[in-house]
């Protein structure tokens, strides 16, 4: 493998009745919605392999809320700079980080390069946990920084 791909475009109409759960993707994603109502682009960019469960339920959790998600596998380190590169290009509404991704978790070592890139072009970056906070994503599913 080693070579980044694209996985899939996921789009669902609007459901009405989803809640706020603080520390899940519902949470994550309410947050969104309250701070960028008009925001439905959703970019998740992680290794699809060694994150699955996570990003599982971050894709069903976006779809059921409106959101169009693609998602970007970033096998290795090295996948990094295209998925930088792409976001840079296409300028999704927003970028989402799975916290304990093993590539561009908040333990990663292209993470925070990875935030302050995408940044500086208008795309800000979401977390599932306050860690990616701490280095540079805009907000989390965490209630004290959402």
């Amino acid at each position: 493998m080693g070579m980044a791909r694209a996985l899939f475009t996921s789009t669902i109409l609007l459901l009405a009745g989803s809640t706020m759960i603080a520390g899940s993707p519902d949470g994550l994603f309410s947050s969104v919605k309250k701070k960028w109502p008009s925001k439905k682009e959703a970019f998740v960019v992680c290794n699809a392999t060694t994150s699955a469960k996570a990003l599982d339920e971050l894709v069903a959790s976006a779809t059921r809320m409106g959101y169009q998600v693609q998602v970007f596998d970033v096998a290795t380190e090295g996948d990094v700079d295209k998925a930088t590169g792409i976001v840079q290009n296409t300028r999704p509404d927003f970028v989402v980080l799975l916290d304990q991704d093993s590539i561009l978790g908040v333990n990663g070592k292209k993470t925070k390069r990875f935030i302050e890139r995408v940044g500086a072009v208008g795309v800000p970056t979401v977390g599932t946990g306050e860690g990616l906070v701490k280095i540079g994503a805009v907000l989390s599913d965490s209630p004290a920084k959402s």
